[in-house]
């Protein structure tokens, strides 16, 4: 069951995400709970991520991105 302290990262790197700024972007995606959010079985927060990407970024850099945290269940059910 997610917490509320995954809720609030999860919202705090999508708003980082829709303001475009890169170099926390950057920061933020490299950080274990980012990383275990897209590693995870449920895939509800990393969608929720990867839609606001998808929104923001070029498809192939999003993929680019996805490829990174191999996951490929999440590949599978974003394209």
């Amino acid at each position: 069951m997610p917490t509320n302290h995954t809720t609030n990262t999860v919202e705090q790197f999508k708003k980082k995400i829709e303001e475009q700024k890169y170099d926390e972007i950057e920061k933020l995606w490299k950080t274990d709970e980012i990383k275990n959010i897209f590693k995870s079985e449920d895939i509800t927060y990393a969608l929720d991520i990867s839609t606001v990407i998808f929104q923001k970024f070029p498809k192939e850099r999003t993929r680019h991105f996805i490829k990174c945290q191999n996951n490929n269940k999440l590949l599978n059910q974003l394209y």
